[in-house]
């Protein structure tokens, strides 16, 4: 299920209050970047399976 624009910010500009840069680095790298990869995998994966 993917969050809506709107929430989406609403979630992103409430993250960076309440972390710092650092944090927010570590955050992206241990949490948000593996999520991405894994909604990219399943959206893209259809389309480069090999022809039977």
């Amino acid at each position: 299920m993917f969050l809506s624009g709107s929430t989406f910010e609403s979630l992103t500009n409430r993250i960076i209050k309440l972390f710092s840069t650092s944090n927010l680095k570590a955050l992206n790298e241990k949490i948000v970047f593996p999520i991405r990869i894994h909604y990219l995998t399943q959206i893209l994966a259809p389309h480069f399976q090999k022809a039977g």
